[in-house]
């Protein structure tokens, strides 16, 4: 790509691009096809959401040659009951839907003349407990960790709620963490590092040598 914005493609793939002016950018996905796209898979299939939580979805192309390309931020999304669920096709979220309320909504990846569909249903499960990990982790001044958060919910059902959750440090002078879940360390000690979401939080100890 050129100064001018124009794109040359190379091989087949999915590519970002990014236009900036100062603090302001804006991005849009390219896609370059070897060959003709036949057809497109939505996943995961038939995985029930509670409300209020979150699901990735990812849009998969096959093509006429046998290749498979992820076109999860290419593909426009769609839920054919925004009441029960809704689904971005923001920058960074492309994909990831939203359970509203409890009921049943078609979610569509529409790209080039083909779609792909999966049956979303939204339970009415409620959050049980947290889990953070990975646990009691012991790292280096100046290092950083990526923690994650999973929930169980009272159907049972285990989901990722790392980018929901909200993340603090009990000592920030030892470390400190970002709204996605990585923390970044300051000085040698112990903090205690807590995700809470929906009133019930989990926890996890952070060693800093």
């Amino acid at each position: 790509m050129n100064s001018a914005g124009l794109v040359t493609d190379e091989s087949a793939g999915v590519a970002t691009i990014t236009a900036q002016q100062g603090s302001l950018s804006a991005t849009a996905s390219v896609v370059v096809e070897g060959s003709a796209l036949i057809s497109i898979r939505v996943t995961p299939q038939g995985t029930p959401v509670p409300a209020g939580i979150e699901e990735s979805l990812q849009a998969t192309g096959s093509f006429a040659d046998g290749q498979t390309l992820n076109l999860t931020s290419a593909v426009t999304w769609t839920s054919s009951s925004p009441s029960v669920a809704t689904i971005s096709n923001a920058n960074e979220s492309n994909g990831v839907v939203t359970g509203v309320a409890p009921g049943t909504t078609t979610i569509t990846a529409v790209f080039n003349g083909e779609s792909g569909t999966t049956t979303l249903t939204v339970t009415n499960a409620t959050l049980h407990s947290i889990a953070v990990g990975p646990a009691n982790p012991t790292i280096s001044v100046g290092a950083s960790e990526q923690f994650i958060a999973k929930g169980t919910f009272s159907d049972g059902s285990v989901l990722p709620i790392t980018y929901q959750a909200t993340w603090s440090s009990s000592n920030a002078a030892v470390a400190t963490i970002t709204s996605a879940g990585i923390a970044s360390t300051a000085s040698g000690g112990t903090c205690t590092i807590k995700a809470r979401l929906n009133g019930v939080s989990g926890s996890t100890n952070l060693t800093v040598q």
